[in-house]
């Protein structure tokens, strides 16, 4: 190899960014998201206070993801999963049922009693997006509010 093609090949391998190597079904399950604030009054179906986190992976791959609630103390207080979200799905986890949010996955009917609890979301790959918002169960109407998720694991090639 000339000195000439080994330069070239040089300056082409730093010009390319680096593309992230795609998660497989059967990587650990690694923490993604936290949402504090959360909030569950124990009530039945489509009553009361619950909490909805909704995640969109933008992986290539199918991937499994992991929702667990833990209380104001740090005790468990629901732990549930989805294990087969193909590329850009979007998942719903709802505490218990509201009348807004259709659940793909629910922690419990009546739900888990959260009162200034956390919710931890563990995916097999960074590439996904979460929000999380506290919702009158009752209501059709977006009321409630906006919990601000902070990110543990960063997308491959963002600086979060």
């Amino acid at each position: 190899m000339t000195i000439r093609s080994l330069l070239a090949a040089v300056v082409v391998a730093l010009a390319l960014p680096a593309h992230p190597a795609e998660a497989a079904p059967g990587d650990p399950l690694q923490s993604v998201y936290i949402f504090t604030g959360a909030r569950d009054d124990g009530s039945p179906a489509n009553n009361g206070v619950a909490t909805v986190v909704t995640c969109t992976i933008f992986s290539s791959t199918t991937e499994k993801i992991r929702w667990i609630a833990l209380s104001f103390g740090g005790g468990k207080a629901g732990d549930v999963s989805y294990t087969t979200m193909g590329p850009s799905d979007t998942r719903t986890m709802v505490t218990h049922p509201t009348e807004i949010y259709p659940a793909d996955v629910t922690m419990s009917n009546p739900g888990p009693t959260l009162n200034q609890g956390a919710i931890y979301v563990f995916a097999t790959t960074t590439n996904i997006v979460c929000t999380a918002s506290v919702v009158a169960a009752n209501s059709t109407n977006p009321l409630g509010i906006d919990l601000h998720g902070i990110r543990s694991a960063p997308a491959p090639g963002t600086t979060e």
